[in-house]
C-alpha cells in the first residue's frame, strides 16, 4: 500500500487515478452505505432473501468502521437493524472485522498527523494547537510550520488489491495564525463586532497582533496589508483559512467589550467615566481612541483631595475671571452632557478664545485641559490643520468631554485662510445643531444607503489669532478675547507645576456625580429653565441673541455642580463657594453682553456694504450699466484698469444690483487689510447676513449665485437689492 504520511507534493497526479475526500464526504458516504445495508434487512424480515456476505465486503467494512469512529449515533442505528436481517450474517465475525478496520484507520490518522516535526508540542504552537484539538480530521499544522487542510485520498493497496483512504495535507497557508479573542467595539451609539488574531512565520518570527472588524475578516484582505509579504497565502485558498480560523474561535476564545470613545456609559446598571487609561468606577475596562485623543488619561488614585480641589481653586487666579471662569465652567459643563443630553438641554455651544500671538491662549487652555489627563500648548488633540471631517471625528468620540481645536491662524492666502475660518464655522453648526454631516453608509446586503453623521457629543474650545466670526455666526459661539498683559505669570508657574493634581480633582468628582447622575435630568432641566430666564433678564444690551442667554444659563451650570461638589468636600466653605459663583455669573453676563456689541459693531453686512462705498468713493471699483458700458463720470476721474476693478452691473429699474461677488469681496477684503484690521470677510457669511436682512433679490429656483445675461452675455453674478447701500452709509469701515 502506498505510503499514507506521505506530503502533498510527493503525488504524481497522472501516476494513479485518485479522488480527494473530505471528513464531512467520507461520513457522508459511510452513512450512505450503512443506510443501504440498513433497509435491505429490514425488508428482508419479510421477504427472507438478505444477503449475508454483503456487510462484510472490503468497501462495506471501511464504511462502517468510519462510522463507528465518528458518528456513533448512526451506527447503532444501523446495526441494529442488521440484527434483523433474515438469513442473519455471522455478526460476531463481523464486529471483529469492523474492529480490526477501526484499527487500522485510527493508525492510517495518527500516521498522517504526526509525519512532520511536532509542532504541537512547540511551546510557540502551544495556543493554536490547542484550539485545533478538535479539528484533526479537518485542519492541522504541517511540518513546514504553515497551516493545512486535511483530505483523504482514495488509492489502490497493491498487496491487496483494494482500495483504500489515507489522509493528506493540503497546504493552505504558509504561516500559522490564530483568532486570540473576539472584540465588541462599543462606540456609545453602536457597536461593530472585531476579531484579533495572532500569528507565527516558519521561521519563528511573530506576526504582530491585530484586530480585525468582522465586515473585513469575511472578504480575507487584511493578512498582506497587516502582516506583509510574508504571511503567504496559498492560490484560491483563502476560504479555507477563513474558515479553519472560525473554526478555531469555536473552540472557544474569550469575547472583550471594548469601548471606543470618551465619557459616561451605563454599565450593569452603574455609571461609569471611560478615559484613555480605562474608567472612573470601574477595573478592567479597555478603551481605544485614536492617538490624538491619547492625552485623556485620569489618575487612578487621588492622593490628597484637598490640595487637588485647592489646584482647581487656583485656576481662577491666572488670568481674568472674563476669561477663566467661562473656561472652567466649559470644562466641568462637558461632563454633565449626558444627563444634560437625556434633559432635551444638550448645550449647543462652541468657546472661541482668541488672542494675537504670545498672548498664551493655548498654554491657557492646555492647563484647564489638564482636568482630564496631561496636557501642554504642543500636545493640544486638535488643530485648524486638521481636516473638517477629522476635528468632527474627534468630536464624536470625545463624548462628555471638553475638546480643544487650536491655532486658526492669520496668512496671506485667501485660499487657506477661507479654509481654515470654514472649519470654524462649520464646527460652529454642528455644535450648535448637534448633528455632524450625513454620510452614506453600507446596509446588511452591502449597499449604500444613507446614514446619520457623527453627531458632536461633547464640548469644544476652540483658539486662534483672530476673530473672523461676526453677525448671527457668533451667536453660535461663546468668544473671548485674551491679552498678553492678562497673564499671571508667577501664578500659571505655580498652577502648571500642579497640573497632575487637577485629575485628581476630576476623578475625585466623577465618583459623585456617578452616585446620582440618573437623578440629574429633571434637576439639571429646572436649573437651566430658572437660569436661562434670569440671564435675559440679566442682559444690559437690547437684542442679545437668546443662544447667548442659553450659554450663559449652561456654563454656569458647570461651574455651579463643582462647587457643590467641592463644598460637600469641607474643603471650599459654602461663602467662598457663593463668592465665586457672583463672579462668575457676572464675568458670563459681561462677556455675553461685549460678544452682541461686537456682533451689532462688527456685522458683516455693514462692512462689506461700507467697504464698497468707500473704494466707489476713491474709484477704486465700479458698477457698470445694465447695457454693458462705464459711467461717464467714473471714466472722467480714473478709468479702470483691470477687471477686477469692475465689481458688477446695476441698478436695474427694479433698483436691484448684481454683483460679481467674488470680485467684490476681494476688493473689500484688500481695503480692509491695507486699514490694518484682523477683520475678514467670508463669502458664505456674508451671504447668509445679506439673506437674513431680506437684501438679496435672488429670483425663485436659482441659487445665490447664478447666471444671469447682461449686455447679451451670460455672467455670475449674486443679486443685491439697492437698500444693502444703506448700510454702508450708516456705518464707514473700521478697525
Amino acid at each position: 500500500m502506498e505510503d499514507p504520511t506521505m506530503e502533498p507534493e510527493d503525488y504524481d497526479e497522472d501516476e494513479d487515478e485518485r479522488t480527494d475526500w473530505t471528513p464531512e464526504e467520507l461520513a457522508e458516504d459511510a452513512r450512505r452505505v450503512m443506510n443501504e445495508i440498513a433497509e435491505l434487512a429490514e425488508k428482508s424480515v419479510e421477504t427472507k432473501d438478505f444477503d449475508p456476505g454483503l456487510p462484510s465486503e472490503p468497501e462495506n467494512i471501511r464504511a462502517m468502521a468510519y462510522l463507528q469512529r465518528t458518528d456513533a449515533a448512526a451506527y447503532s442505528r444501523g446495526m441494529i437493524k442488521l440484527k434483523m436481517a433474515k438469513p442473519a450474517p455471522d455478526l460476531r465475525l463481523l464486529n471483529q472485522r469492523i474492529n480490526d478496520e477501526v484499527k487500522i484507520q485510527d493508525a492510517n490518522q495518527k500516521a498522517a498527523n504526526s509525519y512532520h516535526k511536532d509542532l504541537s508540542h512547540d511551546e510557540r504552537y502551544s495556543r493554536p494547537a490547542e484550539l485545533m484539538k478538535g479539528m484533526v480530521d479537518e485542519f492541522t499544522i504541517n511540518r513546514h510550520g504553515g497551516l493545512s487542510k486535511v483530505v483523504f485520498a482514495s488509492l489502490m493497496d497493491s498487496t491487496t488489491g483494494e482500495t483504500v483512504y489515507v489522509p493528506k495535507l493540503t497546504p493552505i497557508c504558509d504561516f500559522v495564525a490564530w483568532p486570540t479573542r473576539e472584540i465588541l467595539k462599543d462606540n456609545g451609539v453602536s457597536t461593530e463586532r472585531s476579531i484579533e488574531l495572532e500569528g507565527i512565520l516558519p521561521n519563528y518570527s511573530k506576526l504582530p497582533r491585530i484586530t480585525v472588524a468582522m465586515s473585513d475578516f469575511g472578504e480575507m484582505k487584511w493578512p498582506g496589508p497587516q502582516w506583509g509579504m510574508q504571511a503567504a497565502i496559498r492560490p484560491q485558498k483563502e476560504k479555507e483559512l477563513r474558515f479553519c480560523l472560525q473554526k478555531m474561535a469555536q473552540s472557544g476564545i474569550p469575547e472583550s467589550t471594548v469601548y471606543t470613545f470618551l465619557g459616561w456609559k451605563k454599565v450593569d446598571n452603574l455609571w461609569i467615566y471611560l478615559h484613555a487609561g480605562g474608567a472612573v468606577g470601574a477595573d478592567d475596562v479597555e478603551v481605544e481612541l485614536p492617538q490624538k485623543l491619547a492625552n485623556y488619561r485620569l489618575p487612578k488614585k487621588v492622593s490628597d483631595l484637598r490640595i487637588a480641589i485647592n489646584a482647581v481653586m487656583a485656576l481662577f487666579e491666572i488670568v481674568p475671571g472674563k476669561i477663566m471662569y467661562p473656561l472652567v465652567s466649559m470644562a466641568f459643563l462637558s461632563v454633565l452632557m449626558e444627563p444634560l443630553r437625556q434633559a432635551g438641554i444638550e448645550p449647543g455651544v462652541l468657546m472661541y478664545l482668541w488672542g494675537e500671538s504670545g498672548s498664551r491662549k493655548s498654554t491657557v487652555i492646555a492647563l484647564v485641559l489638564c482636568l482630564f489627563g496631561k496636557f501642554h500648548n504642543k500636545s493640544l488633540p486638535a488643530s485648524f490643520r486638521d481636516t473638517a471631517k477629522n476635528i468632527e471625528e474627534l468630536a464624536f468620540i470625545a463624548k462628555d468631554i471638553l475638546l480643544s481645536v487650536d491655532d486658526l491662524y492669520p496668512t496671506s492666502d485667501p485660499k487657506e485662510f477661507k479654509d481654515l475660518t470654514g472649519k470654524l464655522e462649520y464646527l460652529m453648526r454642528n455644535q450648535g445643531d448637534r448633528q455632524g454631516r450625513g454620510r452614506l453608509t453600507k446596509d446588511g446586503l452591502g449597499n449604500y444607503v444613507p446614514g446619520g453623521g457623527h453627531d458632536p457629543r461633547g464640548l469644544i474650545v476652540a483658539s486662534g489669532e483672530v476673530q473672523p466670526l461676526s453677525g448671527s455666526s457668533l451667536a453660535r459661539a461663546y468668544t473671548m478675547k485674551i491679552e498678553k498683559e492678562d497673564i499671571e505669570n508667577e501664578r500659571l508657574k505655580m498652577a502648571q507645576d500642579q497640573r497632575d493634581l487637577l485629575g485628581q480633582a476630576m476623578v475625585s468628582y466623577l465618583k459623585w456625580l456617578a452616585l446620582f447622575i440618573d437623578d440629574l435630568p429633571s434637576i439639571l432641566f429646572n436649573r437651566f429653565e430658572e437660569l436661562r430666564e434670569k440671564a435675559r433678564d440679566a442682559s444690559k444690551v437690547q437684542r442679545r441673541h437668546p443662544r447667548l442667554d442659553e450659554a450663559v444659563a449652561d456654563l454656569y451650570i458647570g461651574l455651579e455642580m463643582f462647587f457643590k461638589y467641592a463644598v460637600s468636600t469641607t474643603f471650599v466653605t459654602q461663602e467662598d463657594a457663593d463668592a465665586h459663583l457672583a463672579k462668575a455669573w457676572d464675568a458670563l453676563n459681561h462677556g455675553a453682553d461685549e460678544q452682541t456689541e461686537m456682533a451689532l459693531k462688527n456685522d458683516i453686512s455693514q462692512l462689506f456694504m461700507g467697504a464698497i462705498l468707500e473704494l466707489q468713493s476713491q474709484n477704486k471699483v465700479v458698477f457698470g450699466y445694465m447695457d454693458g458700458t462705464v459711467p461717464q463720470q467714473d471714466q472722467d476721474r480714473a478709468p479702470p484698469k483691470r477687471d477686477r476693478d469692475l465689481v458688477g452691473w446695476g441698478p436695474d429699474l427694479n433698483g436691484v444690483y448684481y454683483f460679481l461677488i467674488d470680485a467684490a469681496i476681494k476688493a473689500a477684503n484688500e481695503l480692509l487689510r491695507g486699514q490694518g484690521g484682523n477683520k475678514v470677510i467670508m463669502k458664505d457669511m456674508l451671504l447668509d447676513a445679506l439673506d437674513q436682512k431680506d437684501l438679496l433679490a435672488t429670483p425663485q429656483g436659482k441659487a445665490r449665485s447664478y447666471g444671469k445675461t447682461i449686455a447679451g452675455r451670460t455672467k455670475w453674478v449674486t443679486a443685491v437689492k439697492g437698500q444693502a447701500f444703506d448700510l454702508g452709509e450708516a456705518k464707514a469701515p473700521a478697525d
